[in-house]
């Protein structure tokens, strides 16, 4: 009531208008694919390199507690080794 248009629209403004409007959807809706595609691919890449970076400090860890655990066995063998030595010495001398 405020605004009241008068203008009167032909069938050649109304064709124009149909035409055009698909195309501008198809475009604004291939665009926003294509952002909304683009932001799922760098989270799905940022999420692969995150399992990578922690697959890699848990091999570290693994083989570094491999490593650990190898010397401990070592070192008693060694001990033991020693020690049975340092025995057998000892009940000689005890027994002179």
């Amino acid at each position: 009531m405020l605004f009241k248009s008068n203008k009167k629209y032909t069938l050649s403004d109304i064709q124009k208008l149909f035409s055009q409007i698909p195309v501008i959807f198809i475009l604004l809706l291939a665009i926003l694919s294509l952002i909304i595609s683009y932001f799922l691919l760098e989270t799905k890449k940022n999420t692969k390199i995150d399992l990578l970076k922690q697959k890699a400090f848990l091999n570290y860890e693994f083989k570094k507690k491999q490593e650990l655990n190898e010397f401990r066995i070592k070192v008693k063998e060694q001990l033991k080794e020693i020690f049975l030595h340092e025995e057998i010495l000892l009940k000689k001398v005890t027994y002179k």
